[in-house]
């Protein structure tokens, strides 16, 4: 237990939270946790790095995620209290603006916060029970989304009325945007893939307000979608926006996503050279 408290998961540099091994490190395991963290550590096979998000003011604490930041606050203060044994309450997890929140049907212009049960802008007022109704929904779509029985066309429907009750920047709801889009690709159903990836990455850089490794695999995604669709303009931004988060985070790293990646790039810039010569 004493290891796995203090240990760092030795991560895939790709699939940042998944688990290959458990290592010590003398120094890094000093760090504390936050869920909204100035430091990341990167893994190049057992080697660590400890790379700032931000610039570090003076006296101020370095801190890492110790598990993935993309749960909901719930998720992530139960983790926590299971597996590291400490009550998370750091700045994000003491943030009231990631409660659950759906859209107000009455005005569609904002949102109802659970925690108030009242539309802040037009007043209208729900009921504890329609919100528990409502929650229980959510957790439904979620779970019919993770149903590969489920035919493409009903997730379709599920992810259209998830996004006519919720508020689509809500941490689970970008859990169901997430396995929408790995069902889409799955299926070949590449324009909605794309059309929901950026959605998950615009709630993402809602959320974290900061450049994470986990940003450089959805750009790198969607770079994949764009060029596979000939939407060559648009495809070479994004992947420029992945090579520059490769670089800032895997520069010491190497492994086939980043080779694939530039690679990418220079033919997407060699198409653009071809059709404008054309």
């Amino acid at each position: 237990m004493q290891i796995y408290i203090n240990g760092f998961t030795i991560q895939d540099p790709v699939y940042s939270y998944e688990g290959l091994a458990i290592g010590i490190y003398n120094t890094a395991h000093l760090l504390n946790h936050s869920c909204k963290p100035n430091c990341i550590q990167i893994f190049n096979n057992r080697q660590i790095y400890i790379k700032t998000l931000r610039p570090i003011k003076a006296g101020e604490q370095l801190t890492v995620s110790y598990f993935d930041v993309c749960r909901s606050k719930q998720e992530r203060k139960k983790y926590a209290l299971q597996q590291y044994m400490f009550k998370c309450q750091c700045e994000r997890c003491e943030n009231d603006d990631e409660e659950f929140a759906i859209k107000c049907q009455n005005c569609k212009k904002s949102e109802i916060k659970e925690n108030e049960l009242k539309c802040i802008q037009c007043g209208k007022e729900i009921t504890n029970e329609d919100m528990i109704k409502i929650k229980e929904r959510i957790k439904q779509i979620s779970e019919m989304m993770n149903d590969k029985s489920i035919e493409y066309n009903k997730k379709v429907d599920l992810i259209m009325e998830a996004r006519k009750i919720g508020e689509m920047r809500d941490m689970q709801f970008c859990q169901i945007i997430s396995d929408f889009i790995v069902f889409s690709i799955g299926k070949e159903q590449y324009r909605n893939a794309k059309i929901f990836l950026k959605k998950y990455i615009k709630n993402f850089v809602y959320w974290y307000k900061q450049e994470l490794p986990l940003l450089f695999q959805k750009y790198n995604e969607l770079s994949k979608l764009l060029f596979f669709q000939n939407e060559l303009l648009e495809a070479e931004a994004v992947s420029q926006k992945a090579l520059n988060l490769c670089n800032k985070f895997y520069s010491e790293v190497e492994f086939q996503e980043k080779t694939d990646l530039i690679q990418r790039y220079q033919d997407i810039k060699h198409e653009i050279m071809m059709s404008k010569n054309n």
